[in-house]
């Protein structure tokens, strides 16, 4: 498993389908990575650091596919705090950027 976090939105397209092209050669089948990414341009918070990449979800299906990786699963903010964010009275540890 493959954990890339916090990085997308700040690498070209080319970058990004290069390392995807880097991790479906150099692993072994079945082998699974998970991502994050955003949905729309945003004003980055760290002007060194401006925002590269963004896409919609049904356009990341489309590039998963070109590059030979299928989405197994595919959970919006919201869904991320109820799962990995709530704790057990009900109540929220932190929010997901949204």
């Amino acid at each position: 498993m493959f954990i890339w976090e916090g990085v997308t939105y700040y690498l070209p397209e080319d970058v990004i389908r290069n390392t995807f092209i880097f991790v479906k050669t150099h692993s072994l089948q079945g082998s699974t990575i998970c991502f994050d990414y955003v949905t729309e341009k945003t004003d980055s918070t760290t002007p060194s650091e401006p925002q590269m990449f963004w896409i919609k979800p049904n356009e990341l299906e489309s590039l998963l596919a070109k590059l030979r990786f299928e989405s197994i699963e595919h959970i919006d903010s919201k869904e991320m705090e109820k799962r990995y964010l709530t704790l057990d009275d009900g109540s929220l540890a932190e929010t997901a950027p949204s």
